[in-house]
């Protein structure tokens, strides 16, 4: 049986304590793990707090460290490493995921097996969750909104195993440098999902708040402009073609019948040519919007992540 080169990649923002943790679950699987050999990159996302220098001394595990030269958020920083690892490290596959926990290690065998075995990228698509309520609830409002909105469901995050293939793929693709799983959607590279519950964070609060879920959520949106706009498009249509025969009515009965009382046809009237003029330019906005979008010079991940890789160890 062939010895797979799995690769994790994982973003690490002073979370150094739960990446530990993380490594020592990862020296577990591979003990029992034969057909795979595991090696770890953590991206140093700008973090705050130094990285202790005995992670570094695995004995089941390699483990390095791409410290980066400011902070880009987890997508960005996800996009560098994918780009580091595709030119600098021999591997089979890449897995994708999160260092706090809530991206279970114990399922990477799982992932890596599936995408061995259909030869694309597999998704961990979202289970159980164990934030609040809160957040559960904005979470849903998001999901429902971008599938409105692109036409495509999502139901998964980062949590994931990629094939060589694909990544040399994604990597000259511009959105990745915005949102890692709507890049992959957008490029049309073959994926499947398998659901997976979500894990309980090693240490400490998520970073991941109502302002990060909202900003995370628009990145994601963006990546589907044209079907966004589109859709904008034809809602707008939609509302100006059924204004018109209401124009009509209110003209009729301000003419041609006695239920009329002073001023409120050309209230209502006025009112909805001014929803009319506002759906144009709206419409007008979003079409110059993808037009610009189109013609502008796309940002390939794989040709400036090194101006932000400042060490690799």
């Amino acid at each position: 049986m062939k010895n797979h080169q799995v690769v994790i990649l994982t973003p690490v923002y002073n979370d150094w304590d739960c990446f530990e943790i993380l490594i020592k679950e990862i020296s577990k699987i591979q003990q029992t793990e034969k057909a795979i050999s595991f090696s770890i990159v953590a991206i140093n996302d700008g973090s705050q707090t130094e990285c202790p220098n005995y992670l570094f001394d695995n004995k089941e595990v390699k483990v390095h460290k791409i410290d980066l030269a400011r902070n880009l958020g987890h997508q960005r920083a996800i996009a560098i490493g994918l780009c580091y690892i595709e030119e600098h490290l021999a591997f089979d596959f890449v897995v994708v995921m999160d260092s706090d926990g809530e991206d279970v290690p114990s399922q990477i065998p799982t992932l890596v097996h599936t995408a061995i075995k259909e030869n694309n990228i597999v998704f961990a698509a979202r289970g159980n969750r164990y934030e609040t309520s809160n957040f559960k609830i904005l979470y849903r409002i998001y999901k429902k909104v971008f599938r409105l909105l692109s036409g495509v469901e999502i139901s998964f995050g980062n949590f994931s195993a990629l094939p060589q293939k694909a990544v040399k793929q994604l990597v000259l693709y511009s959105e990745l440098w915005n949102h890692f799983s709507g890049a992959i959607m957008k490029s049309k590279i073959k994926y499947s999902s398998l659901k997976i519950d979500r894990g309980k964070r090693y240490k400490g609060n998520s970073k991941m708040k109502v302002s990060s879920l909202m900003l995370h959520g628009f990145s994601s949106i963006t990546i589907f402009l044209d079907e966004v706009a589109l859709r904008l498009l034809m809602f707008s249509f939609t509302v100006i073609a059924a204004i018109f025969p209401i124009l009509g009515i209110i003209g009729y009965m301000k003419i041609f019948t006695p239920y009329s009382t002073p001023g409120w046809a050309t209230t209502v009237g006025l009112n909805l040519l001014n929803i009319i003029f506002q759906l144009f330019l709206v419409s007008l906005m979003m079409l110059f919007l993808v037009l610009y979008n189109r013609s502008s010079q796309n940002v390939i991940p794989k040709n400036i992540y090194h101006y932000f890789v400042q060490d690799f160890r």
